[in-house]
């Protein structure tokens, strides 16, 4: 197949988006299409953390000339309120604009299929309705990048979600392209995500282009080529190799993303967030509540210079704690490690976080 690199600028999305798909042939095969962004948590499209609301509304346009009837489905990261999620993304607003139908993939209706490790539950919705991925162009702790073969973890209720953490992240989310995969994947490359997100200060690296293509692992190996990834450390997607690329030339538009590390340290502070994506993105929630309130800064910065503190999450330690180390155990999966002395939640809320720096 062929993936197309597209450069763009959000006042031009509509026509941009449509030429791309045009460029390679895409047309919606049936009359009902789900769209299936990457929504993790309510925060801005140039956080480069979910996936552009202006990019779903130019497919949306462009399917309804095809008299598509759509829907966008999401399901939100662990804790996290779908309708919510929803509301503050923009993507509401949106699905009211268009006549456009929402659906939480944490509670919909699901069919047993079977896969690599038993059975799994996917949307019902899938079984009639052309299916379109739009993930964003994302650095990962855990399986280094986050495209469209990641974004499918959005299709699972939240116990399989967790679970994935149990079999391996890698491991299951390449399972669980062998049962279903879109049949277009548009990469948001208008803000993306690279290095950690966890940061005082983090804002999304600005692209202005999108990836598209019919053939998702397609797609996400030129996204990869993009960031400049080092392809040996991808698991979760094979690697393929000779992709016919058009629009854009891949070396005029590459850019070495920075990549995320395991452990990350702010002065004294080290984040040690070995579990699932919900306590990482909480973490990182609390981290934006500390930048807004000076008195909280002040107390962070105090701690980060005159005090050994680590944050962990997960099941186990990435490494061992430094002398006269304070830890704050973040989150129900450290139950063990932490002899019950944890920050209760699954994942725990930025309110509690932040209560237990105060007491710091």
């Amino acid at each position: 197949m062929v993936v197309v690199i597209k450069k763009t600028k959000l006042k031009n999305i509509d026509k941009d988006v449509a030429q791309a798909l045009q460029q390679i042939k895409y047309q919606p095969k049936k009359k009902k299409v789900m769209i299936k962004p990457n929504l993790v948590y309510g925060t801005g499209a140039k956080s480069g953390i979910i996936t552009h609301p202006k990019l779903v509304e130019a497919l949306i346009k462009f399917l309804q000339k095809f008299d598509c009837e759509i829907t966008i489905a999401e399901g939100s990261g662990v804790g996290h309120n779908t309708k919510q999620v929803f509301k503050k993304t923009g993507y509401e607003n949106l699905a009211n604009k268009y006549g456009v139908k929402l659906l939480d993939l944490n509670t919909c209706e699901r069919n047993e299929h079977k896969w690599k490790y038993g059975k799994i539950k996917l949307p019902k919705i899938l079984d009639d309705h052309e299916y379109i991925n739009v993930p964003t162009l994302k650095t990962h702790t855990i399986t280094t990048v986050t495209l469209g073969t990641k974004n499918q973890k959005g299709l699972l209720d939240w116990p399989t979600k967790k679970s994935f953490h149990t079999i391996g992240v890698d491991k299951s989310v390449r399972a669980l392209a062998d049962v279903v995969q879109p049949d277009l994947t548009v990469i948001n490359a208008l803000y993306c995500l690279e290095g950690n997100s966890i940061s005082l200060l983090k804002t999304g690296k600005k692209m202005n282009m999108i990836i598209a293509g019919q053939d998702m692992f397609e797609t996400d190996n030129i996204g990869i080529q993009v960031m400049q990834t080092d392809s040996s450390q991808i698991k979760h997607f094979p690697i393929i190799k000779d992709i016919k690329i058009i629009g854009e030339k891949l070396e005029k538009v590459q850019t070495k993303f920075a990549e995320p590390q395991k452990i990350r340290k702010i002065l004294n502070i080290e984040f040690q967030m070995n579990g699932c994506s919900g306590c990482s993105v909480n973490m990182e929630r609390t981290m934006k509540k500390i930048a807004k309130h000076p008195l909280l800064l002040l107390k962070f910065f105090y701690l980060a210079l005159f005090k050994n503190i680590t944050f962990v999450s997960g099941h186990s330690l990435k490494r061992e704690l430094r002398k006269g180390t304070k830890v704050i155990y973040v989150g129900i999966c450290t139950q063990k490690i932490s002899n019950n002395k944890y920050i209760q939640g699954c994942p725990p809320e930025p309110d509690l976080i932040i209560e237990a720096i105060r007491k710091a």
